[in-house]
Parts: structure tokens; sequence; C-alpha cells
């Protein structure tokens, strides 16, 4: 295992990371941030708008206005999720 790489590469890559790992904070750090973001989400979403919008801000990518997802939607880190066109998510997904 190379230190080298980025953490987020070696998650993509399937190689271990420990808890003990020195780049893990950077885990913790979108952890926290994605847990506030699906919190506001499925709290305070008002429509499949707002929820693409919040969502989108988790994965790091826009969520093509073709994809509806319903609320409430869980995730914990999110963003290695891709989301394509016309997809559907149902609710408690």
């Amino acid at each position: 295992m190379s230190v080298s790489k980025d953490i987020f590469q070696r998650l993509k890559d399937g190689d271990p990371v420990g808890l003990d790992d020195s780049q893990y904070p950077k885990v913790q750090e979108v952890v926290s941030r994605t847990i506030n973001l699906i919190s506001e989400l499925n709290a305070s979403s008002r429509d499949v708008g707002q929820i693409r919008e919040r969502l989108s801000a988790v994965i790091g990518t826009e969520i093509d206005d073709s994809t509806i997802v319903f609320a409430p939607f869980f995730t914990n880190f999110g963003a290695f999720i891709k989301m394509g066109k016309n997809v559907f998510v149902n609710h408690a997904c």
C-alpha cells in the first residue's frame, strides 16, 4: 500500500484503510459534512428539486433534472455515489 496515494483513491481502489491512517481525518470531514447535508435533505426538502440540489452537494456532481429521488435518503459518505439520467430512487433508500 502506498501512503503517498490519496486516501479517497485508496478507498476506491479497495485498499485497506485503518482508523489510524494519517489521512483518515479527511474521511471524517466528509462523513460529518454528509451527515449534516443528509439530515437537512430529509428534514426540510419540500420537493424533488430541493432533494436533487442537496443530494448533488453530497455527491459533488449535479444530478440531472430527469432523476427523481424521494426522501428519506440515507448515506453517511456519499462522495462515491454516481447517478445518471432518468434514475428513480424511492423513499427510504
